[in-house]
């Protein structure tokens, strides 16, 4: 029993097969990396049989109670015999268990599941959000095939609707037939025609049994009517059949999707690489071959199969289509590339020029079969992510297992790009069991993508010993980018998602300062974040991570149960640690925009106090897919006798870093924070600029340092006079003070009115005593000054507001709605 025995699956070259490239084509051999960043766990062991898996978001809209989460899976098999009867088909969603974080530091052993639907020969499942009222995605499946290509159900290649329950534990979902075409392999949704609601498109592979020559039918679903229910559950469809007598032996379609705009597919098969649309302007579909990929065999006997057998577009860096990623031919042996022409607009899938083709990888020979109907390779599926946060699209590709005992046949192999327009690659492989098909999906919500396969299992056809479904859990840490950096003067502008709408975690680290690794990161709501340890290296010890909250709020729970809410401002005129005494810690209803501060090898040792100002290292972090002139960027100490607003005065060791705006990624542009460093300060009282500041402390030379406000009138107009002031009997009379030891911040030190809200002055300014950052005095017997270093974040006033909803609830409390 097969899906598609016309191929089966071959093996992975260790010495590769170059073939001859036809004309304006050209052949390239990968180089091996021995460098693999992902753990490999299972979802489901021992499956019968193996064929479908995909990614399935249950819901379209966010819980309030649990914020964004993964999606979950499906996966089936086509069906098998077990002692002489046919054993069905069963859709099953696996249930995502890392909604739990504690799953993310140890995984289950395996996911639990729900049976969807049980049916003979199930084949594909797509979901789409065809009740938007409802706030869950639905399901398309197809299934009857029958056991074979050369023995298919005629009356079946079934389209089935598959309604949602709303419940991930209630099994055997209402169905509702949409249409039916012998042959029925794969689906698409989308909006194809129009732009309002969820289309449906199927693809047959061949149009009967045994009929690998003629064209096979292209079918597109339109909701016709609706049922009269609360949801509007659609009830009938209309059929059309696009482009009839076109394409034969479609083995793979690819989505790609358009914003605003209507959706494409590229098709693979007989006739190559191909693109279908729907041209608006004329309500015609349309179609052009990008290329042909595997050339027909010109023999007395002849290879059913050529072209090609799976496609994915591969994005590069703003451009969605910057190459194509294709195996050749139909269940086939080749890994290919289509690179267009230098200088084609991003997104341009068509042009004037015919796209280059590349064979960048030969798995070897196809299987021989002197009936000429069952030429197989090893590869069934190819697909595209950024697996390493570079802003390219490597290349991700499934192999069946073909001949059965050689390794290097079987897997997922990773093939990341060095130079397109040449066809360079270096490949890896992830995984070394059976794969028929891939998912790549996010479902940690962690802003890395993650890769799941299911093996390649067909009784009959192909069989893999233990047949299984597993995930290839991403270690590198972001690799979905949402926090951008761009130079502004000597400073640096990040650009960030509002927490309360983000659908994942976001992080992008940016200074590496004193021993601390200083990176920004964005918490939807309710979703936690596990920090990382204190550790000990060559016999010293490194502090856990601690955080600094500028937006929203992070709570977490102690041993022995004692809960902590930590917003933007500790208590008012006191200090508070930064570092949590829990490793999780999960964000507010509005969601947490985070500081994480991790301990640094490179810039400090444990212990080591400052003395030099040239010892006090620091590191421009940012990731190289940011721009350049940010990525060149360094961030040096400068005396503040040297800055512009210094000039005639500060002679003495006092010195800043600048520095970072934080805003939101929004038409806002709202600028809600800036952050720069220091190690001393005279005092001052903010009242020419309006912002109110929070000082969090990396780094205390003595242990003693920490801030000093005026007590009183007569402290401020003291102070105001002798911003220098050291004296300590002086000090003692006019100022209060508070230690802020290494890893701790500081609450409020402006004047608050009754309410709680900073007190303006006339001008707007925030109400400020005269105050300062002091070192700590040495002891006697020191040889030298010992410095702090210490972190100024700088808040507008509105972020300690209420009521403001612009902001997203307040940022000191997250109360507001």
């Amino acid at each position: 029993m097969a899906c598609c025995p016309g191929h089966r699956a071959n093996n992975a070259a260790v010495s590769f097969t170059r073939l001859k490239p036809s004309p304006a084509e050209a052949t390239s051999t990968p180089a091996w990396s021995t460098t693999s960043s992902f753990t490999e766990v299972n979802v489901q062991k021992n499956l019968g049989d193996g064929y479908w898996i995909a990614a399935f978001p249950f819901r379209t809209v966010v819980d309030d109670r649990e914020g964004p989460v993964g999606p979950e899976l499906l996966g089936s098999g086509l069906g098998y015999e077990k002692d002489g009867q046919l054993v069905p088909s069963q859709l099953r969603m696996y249930k995502n268990p890392y909604h739990d974080i504690k799953n993310q530091t140890v995984p289950p052993n395996q996911w639990e599941y729900t049976v969807i639907k049980e049916v003979n020969y199930a084949i594909a499942s797509v979901y789409g959000n065809f009740r938007p009222k409802s706030g869950l995605n639905d399901i398309i499946f197809c299934h009857n095939y029958g056991p074979s290509m050369d023995n298919l159900d005629e009356q079946g290649g079934i389209v089935s609707y598959l309604v949602n329950p709303g419940d991930k534990n209630q099994g055997n979902w209402e169905s509702k037939e949409i249409g039916r075409s012998p042959a029925m392999h794969r689906l698409l949704t989308g909006r194809f025609t129009q732009k309002y609601e969820v289309e449906v498109m199927g693809f047959p592979i061949i149009p009967a049994s045994g009929d690998r020559e003629n064209p096979a039918p292209i079918l597109h679903w339109k909701v016709a009517t609706r049922e009269s229910d609360q949801l509007n559950t659609p009830k009938t469809w209309t059929e059309t059949k696009p482009l009839s007598g076109t394409f034969r032996l479609i083995h793979e379609v690819y989505p790609i999707h358009s914003p605003g705009g209507l959706d494409k597919i590229l098709v693979a098969g007989r006739e190559g690489v191909s693109l279908i649309w729907f041209d608006p302007k004329t309500q015609e579909w349309r179609w052009e071959n990008l290329g042909t990929g595997l050339p027909q065999e010109r023999k007395p006997s002849q290879n059913p199969y050529w072209g090609s057998g799976s496609v994915a577009a591969a994005r590069v860096g703003n451009d969605s289509v910057g190459y194509i990623a294709s195996c050749e031919a139909f269940h086939g042996n080749l890994v290919s590339v289509y690179v267009k022409p230098p200088g084609t607009r991003p997104d341009q899938i068509v042009t004037s020029e015919h796209w280059r083709r590349f064979v960048i990888d030969d798995f070897g020979p196809l299987k021989e079969d002197p009936e000429e109907k069952d030429r197989t390779g090893t590869i069934h599926n190819v697909t595209c992510a950024d697996l390493d946060g570079s802003g390219v699209d490597s290349i991700i590709v499934a192999c069946m297992g073909y001949p059965d005992g050689k390794a290097e046949n079987m897997g997922t192999y990773v093939y990341r790009p060095v130079d397109i327009q040449k066809g360079y690659f270096i490949r890896y492989k992830i995984s070394n069991a059976s794969a028929g098909r891939i998912v790549v999906a996010d479902f940690r919500c962690s802003g890395t993508w993650d890769v799941a396969t299911i093996s390649y299992s067909v009784p009959n056809y192909l069989e893999t010993a233990n047949p299984a479904m597993r995930i290839m859990l991403n270690n590198v840490k972001q690799t979905r980018h949402t926090i951008k950096a761009q130079r502004l003067g000597d400073e640096v502008m990040i650009r960030v998602p509002r927490a309360k709408l983000a659908d994942h975690i976001s992080e992008m680290p940016f200074l590496d300062i004193a021993g601390k690794k200083l990176s920004i990161v964005v918490l939807p709501p309710h979703k936690e974040y596990i920090l990382g340890e204190a550790f000990k290296y060559m016999n010293r010890d490194y502090a856990a991570d601690g955080v600094k909250v500028i937006n929203g709020e992070l709570s977490w729970t102690e041993e022995g149960g004692n809960n902590v809410t930590r917003g933007i401002a500790v208590t008012a005129r006191q200090a508070a640690s930064m570092i949590p005494k829990s490793r999780i810690v999960k964000a507010g209803s509005n969601g947490a925009i985070f500081i994480r501060l991790a301990s640094s090898m490179q810039t400090s040792m444990p212990g080591l106090k400052v003395d030099d100002m040239d010892d006090i290292a620091t590191i421009n972090t940012v990731p190289f897919r940011t721009d350049p002139a940010v990525r060149d960027m360094i961030f040096p100490w400068v005396a503040c006798k040297d800055r512009e607003w210094g000039q005639g005065g500060f002679d003495w060791p006092f010195y800043n870093l600048v520095g970072y705006h934080i805003l939101y990624d929004d038409d806002s542009l709202t600028n809600f924070c800036h952050i720069q460093a220091w190690t001393l300060a005279a005092f001052h009282n903010h009242d020419t600029k309006s912002f109110c500041e929070i000082h969090a402390c990396i780094s205390n030379g003595t242990g003693r340092g920490g801030m000093w406000w005026a007590k009183n009138e007569d402290g401020d107009q003291h102070l105001g006079s002798n911003p220098t002031e050291m004296d300590p009997s002086k000090l003692e009379q006019y100022a209060d003070s508070v230690i802020v030891d290494d890893m701790e911040e500081h609450g409020p030190l402006w004047r608050m009115n009754d309410d709680g809200r900073p007190s303006l002055r006339p001008n707007d300014t925030v109400d400020y005593p005269y105050h300062a950052w002091l070192a700590g005095r040495r002891e006697a017997d020191s040889p030298s000054q010992a410095f702090d270093v210490w972190l100024a974040f700088e808040f507008p006033s509105t972020e300690f507001q209420t009521g403001l909803s612009r902001f997203n609830g307040c940022a000191a409390c997250g109360s507001c709605k």
